[in-house]
């Protein structure tokens, strides 16, 4: 079902998107709203003769629904929304239609079991193969040390070392281990809201101040530490977007990125802080930031430019310096987006490695991003977010509320309450282990495997590397006739009769990419392994080139066109999390184990009334 929903949402766009964007280019602000409705539904309708009458009543209901929106956002036409809007409004006024709703929500199930149900079968299949008993309640009396161990036995057995996409960035000397230990042990209770505990705040700010030094940020920048680059990101961003607010009188501020960039920026942040987002496309030679585009889109509502250092869909440093200029000309904000490569670029060495201006050295940067727990080579956790005052009333991630009637609270971010100390700890302790010298020996040695795995890479008949590497993460592509999807899922199966390694790797759209660690500079046969094994995978390919991917990656195949409506990709999402949030032997009861049964999965009342549609 799920391809032939795809079939007419794709004839639905290649029959009416060349209307809609001759309307967007000027005539859309002089038609009345009554007349684009029954233009848009008649346009409808008049391309789609072989489809039944329930598709022409569901697209007509679908402009008619969505046509409010289309007219509030023709001003930034931006055609994936309005036919994403289209598209939901299509899917959900489907499955409310009376007798043919049912219909159409059980065929969407099945869709979404058919790409799910492998993902299922492997995540059981493994969990059964650790073989622990499952705890699905609290029990009575507390558990032995011992016999809390034991589920830990297994923790690392579908790990290895060294195949793995930027998932582990470190590994942990026998020293550092048990120094992150005491650590850990000795500031676990610990809060830094609470003055009970002065060193921490104390460790906090060296934190800061080693880091304003690493970023060359002037003596008046603050910081705040965050568990993660989406929160850094999120903190930033709002700090903006309320000064913007409340100092500024903007009401509905912009913020304007390059479409690289990471996708905490949209489907997070803008949508948590109702700020507008405007993506801009990049530079198709370089894969970076367009800095003229950028600045053709500045309005008197933009507050915030964005540059990342580097992107993570191609591994590219956007040009910050141009978009510092930039963001002064127009008086305006830029922050960088260096959740990445925050801790590489500025130990790499500039005789040999010729990186561009990334960090506060560019006068109109006024925020950084980056994450210790990345090349920081700290514990997962553990980001920061740097700030440049400007002037009395500059863009702050504090919060504070001196009218509490519980007393004076302030917190360093918007988000977070209170905290444990051992993060700052923890933070603060890698930091000082490794020193300046071993960051410059790790980030040579990482920079030296990239650059010697991308030459290797750029031989490989099949693929091609669009895009030179500025630090650790290679993007690759496959051609035309070779699919990527299939070609990663490939690459990702071990074969131990011949030797072969499983490596993970980002799956993306229209490629995929791979992110170096320091773990893939302890093996010297890591590029021979590494490119022996993707050939073997395009080999594959090429010889059945009739198979399609199985699992998730079929997934692509749906989201790659754009025509899978959000709402089913959101379902799609849900249903993953779920998946890996259950009990073996357990079921998703409204999804798996209702519909084996044949039983309606849609709650069956609302308030009393029935119900039919599909539970988002």
């Amino acid at each position: 079902m799920l391809s032939q929903l795809l079939n007419i949402c794709t004839n639905l766009i290649n029959n009416t998107d060349h209307a809609f964007n001759q309307l967007a280019k000027g005539a859309l602000k002089h038609i009345e709203p009554t007349t684009l409705i029954a233009t848009s539904a008649e346009a409808i309708l008049l391309t789609q003769k072989n489809y039944s009458l329930t598709t022409y009543l569901t697209a007509a209901i679908a402009s008619y629904l969505q046509i409010k929106n289309g007219m509030a956002i023709h001003q930034e036409w931006n055609s994936k929304k309005i036919m994403g809007q289209l598209l939901d409004a299509a899917t959900l006024t489907a499955v409310r239609l009376p007798y043919v709703g049912p219909k159409v929500e059980s065929t969407i199930i099945k869709g979404v079991k058919d790409l799910l149900g492998p993902y299922k079968d492997h995540t059981e299949q493994i969990r059964n193969e650790i073989g622990i008993v499952p705890i699905e309640v609290l029990p009575e009396t507390g558990m032995a040390p011992d016999e809390i161990r034991k589920l830990f036995i297994n923790l690392h057995q579908y790990y290895k070392q060294g195949t793995h996409s930027g998932s582990v960035y470190n590994q942990f000397e026998a020293e550092l281990f048990e120094l992150l230990k005491d650590v850990f042990g000795a500031t676990a209770l610990t809060n830094p809201m609470h003055p009970i505990w002065p060193l921490i705040n104390e460790m906090e700010a060296m934190v800061f101040s080693i880091c304003k030094n690493l970023f060359h940020a002037p003596e008046d920048t603050h910081g705040i530490l965050t568990h993660g680059g989406t929160g850094s990101i999120i903190e930033a961003c709002n700090a903006y977007v309320q000064y913007a607010r409340q100092v500024l009188g903007i009401e509905n501020p912009e913020i304007i990125v390059p479409d690289t960039i990471h996708v905490a920026f949209d489907d997070k942040t803008s949508k948590l802080l109702h700020a507008k987002l405007v993506p801009v496309p990049v530079d198709p030679l370089t894969g970076k930031a367009d800095v003229a585009k950028m600045e053709a889109a500045i309005t008197r509502n933009t507050i915030l430019l964005v540059g990342s250092a580097p992107c993570f869909p191609y591994g590219v440093i956007d040009p910050i310096q141009d978009l510092a200029n930039l963001a002064k000309k127009h008086h305006i904000f830029l922050h960088v987006d260096a959740c990445l490569g925050g801790f590489l670029f500025p130990f790499a060495n500039p005789a040999t490695h010729k990186l561009p201006v990334c960090d506060f050295a560019a006068d109109g940067v006024n925020s950084i991003s980056a994450d210790i727990h990345k090349f920081g080579l700290g514990p997962k956790g553990l980001s920061i977010a740097l700030f440049r005052n400007r002037n009395l009333f500059s863009p702050t991630p504090t919060y504070a509320n001196l009218s509490f009637k519980g007393g004076l609270y302030v917190t360093p971010g918007f988000l977070d309450g209170s905290r444990s100390g051992a993060s700052v700890a923890l933070a603060l302790t890698v930091l000082l282990y490794y020193g300046k010298d071993k960051y410059k020996e790790i980030t040579e040695k990482i920079l030296n495997v990239t650059e010697k795995l991308t030459e290797r890479l750029k031989q490989v008949e099949g693929i091609t590397v669009p895009f030179t590497p500025d630090l650790s993460l290679i993007y690759l592509r496959t051609d035309p006739n070779i699919n990527h999807h299939l070609v990663a899922e490939k690459f990702e199966e071990p074969d131990k009769e011949k030797g072969k390694f499983g490596w993970s790797v980002n799956d993306m759209a229209h490629g995929f990419h791979f992110c170096l660690t320091s773990e893939h500079t302890q093996d010297p046969e890591f590029v021979n392994n590494f490119v022996r094994d993707l050939e073997s995978a395009i080999q594959y390919v090429k010889s059945h080139p009739n198979e399609k991917p199985k699992g998730v990656a079929k997934a692509y195949k749906y989201i790659d066109t754009g025509f899978l409506p959000p709402v089913i990709q959101n379902l799609v999402g849900d249903i993953y999390e779920r998946i890996s949030q259950t009990l073996p032997h357990h079921t998703i009861p409204f999804f798996w184990k209702a519909f084996a049964k044949n039983e309606n999965v849609a709650d069956k009342t609302v308030n009393g009334n029935e119900k039919t549609a599909l539970t988002m």
